[in-house]
Parts: C-alpha cells; sequence; structure tokens
C-alpha cells in the first residue's frame, strides 16, 4: 500500500541523493592526484628523473589544489546537471487515496477524489 512520506522522511531521501560536496572532494582529489603524479612520473621519468623535483611540486600545490576544486565542482556540476536532465523529473503521479498512476504533469484529482502526488514523496509499505 502506497503511504505519503513525513516531511523529515522526504528530506532524508533528498540528502541521501545529494552527493554535490563528497562528489566534488573525490574528483578534487583525483585530479590533484593525476596532476601531482604526472608532474613527478611524467614522460621524462624513464630518462633519468622525476620531471620536476618534489620541492617544486610542493610549492605548486596551492595552485594544483585551487584549480582542482574548480575543476572538481565543475565536472560534479555537469554530472549532476545531466543526471537530472535524464531522471530527474519523470516520476510518475500517483492517486493518495486509490493508488492509481498517471504519467507526469499537472498535479490534479482523481476521479476516485484523491489527489495525485509525486511518487517520489510516497513509500510503499505492506499491510
Amino acid at each position: 500500500m502506497w503511504v505519503k512520506k513525513t516531511e523529515q522522511a522526504f528530506e532524508a531521501d533528498k540528502n541521501r541523493r545529494g552527493f554535490f560536496w563528497s562528489s566534488v572532494v573525490f574528483f578534487t582529489v583525483i585530479i590533484v592526484f593525476c596532476v601531482v603524479t604526472g608532474k613527478l612520473f611524467g614522460p621524462e621519468f624513464e630518462m633519468g628523473g622525476p620531471t620536476e623535483s618534489p620541492g617544486e611540486v610542493v610549492a605548486q600545490l596551492p595552485f594544483i589544489f585551487g584549480y582542482s576544486v574548480i575543476l572538481g565542482i565543475i565536472v560534479t556540476w555537469l554530472l549532476g546537471w545531466n543526471y537530472r536532465k535524464t531522471y530527474g523529473k519523470n516520476y510518475p503521479l500517483l492517486c493518495d487515496r486509490c493508488g492509481k498512476t498517471k504519467p507526469e504533469g499537472p498535479d490534479g484529482h482523481c476521479a476516485c477524489g484523491g489527489r495525485y502526488i509525486s511518487i517520489d514523496r510516497m513509500k510503499w509499505v505492506e499491510k
């Protein structure tokens, strides 16, 4: 049987789906790792030493980190935008009284007298 989620449960689901900042941290760490590894072990590494000395790389870390954060935010935003565009607003509507569904569209009233609500605001519970 479908029942309406409490506001706290809906917010918890919404927060669980909102991985923006953890994604930014993930992409930032990956980008910093790749850049530092490339600077230390670039193409010249096989020819006799690191591309740049570790001291030079440490001196550049604030710039590397700053650019990586900016790039991480951009990558995360683009991936999130693509996800929202693809999956974000395609929730069917569900009658809160009889459980009848209809495709997305304006909220309205069902023939049984119930009201159509987005299915992401409902949850299934066993009787």
